[in-house]
Parts: structure tokens; C-alpha cells; sequence
């Protein structure tokens, strides 16, 4: 999974407050490839929950499995649920479910940040864009994922100007990489 996604430098995050997130991330790992769980205090992390998902890795009968640990309010509001203690794989609507979860297991295999910018279209035919940053915690394996996730405005242009195919429900990539620190 290594060839993946690209890799990026950090500048090539577009929102302020997703690059101060890696920033922090990178500042807590230090030396090691990953910060350690639980290596940080859950107020450093204030001015971010909103946005935030956190994930535990389980292994379920040798299969990573990731389980929400935290759900920001806002992150609530984007997926349209609370899922606390759910599994993601659970809760991930069919078009958008292999898509989303090798992001993860790219991030679970490699132990590095993995930075996308993705838009749909909602069913009704609104363009809805997001902008996910995952974040790896452990101590070897992957333990914990951080995800900050936030809704972005105007991603790319509406299907009924004609440049674009309509991918009602379909999630689609503008960027997706692996970021260096």
C-alpha cells in the first residue's frame, strides 16, 4: 500500500487549521515514525474536537477494524450520525465504503498521514465537499487514528453546468497523499 497515494509536503494543505493539526502531530512524534498513544493530553486537542473523529484499532479475528472512540460535534454533523463506540465499516454508506476504508488501511499499513480533499454530490444534487486528515498513533502497530474532518464549500463546480459527470452519492478524490513531515 505504500504506492498508495502520493506524498505531499505540508504546505499542500489547504486549510490553516488541518496544517496546525499536522504540525502538532508532527511536534508530538518527534524522532519515532508515529506519536504513542495516549502521548498527549486530550487539551491539546481543544481548539480541534469539533472536528475531530478518534478511532481504536481493534483486531477482529486478525482483520484491523476501527472503532469510534470520539465524534466531534461538527464531525457528527457531517456524517450525519453519533457513532461513538460503532465500527466505521459499519456505519459507511455502499458507495462510499471501499473508498474510504483503504484511505485507513493505508494509513494502518504504512503508519504515515494520509491528507484528502474529496466532494459528492448529494442526492438531491448539492455539492458537497470534505476535507479528511488522519493522523496515526502507536507504539509499532497502529493503535489510534485521529481523524480531522470538516466540510468544505464549493469543492468543484456543479453537474448541471456540464464539466463535470454526475456522481450523485459517489464520493470522488481531488487530493489524496500521504504527508511528509
Amino acid at each position: 500500500m505504500s504506492d498508495f497515494a502520493p506524498t505531499i509536503g505540508r504546505d499542500a494543505i489547504s486549510s490553516i487549521r488541518a496544517r496546525a493539526l499536522f504540525d502538532w502531530w508532527v511536534a508530538k512524534r518527534g524522532a519515532q515514525p508515529m506519536p504513542m498513544r495516549g502521548g498527549y493530553h486530550a487539551e491539546e486537542l481543544a481548539a480541534w474536537w469539533p472536528d475531530l473523529i478518534l478511532y481504536d484499532v481493534e483486531n477482529d479475528g486478525g482483520k484491523s477494524r476501527l472503532r469510534f472512540r470520539v465524534h466531534g460535534d461538527n464531525a457528527v454533523r457531517a456524517d450525519g450520525g453519533n457513532f461513538t463506540g460503532r465500527f466505521l465499516d459499519e456505519v459507511l454508506a455502499p458507495e462510499s465504503i471501499r473508498l474510504i476504508l483503504d484511505c485507513y488501511a493505508a494509513v494502518l499499513e504504512t503508519r504515515k498521514p494520509l491528507y484528502t480533499r474529496s466532494h459528492r454530490f448529494s442526492r438531491e444534487g448539492h455539492n458537497i465537499g470534505f476535507e479528511r486528515l488522519l493522523l496515526p498513533f502507536g507504539d509499532g502497530p497502529v493503535l489510534q487514528v485521529l481523524a480531522y474532518l470538516v466540510r468544505i464549500a464549493g469543492a468543484r463546480a456543479d453537474p448541471a453546468e456540464g464539466n463535470l459527470p454526475d456522481l450523485r452519492g459517489d464520493y470522488v478524490n481531488d487530493i489524496l497523499a500521504f504527508v511528509a513531515p
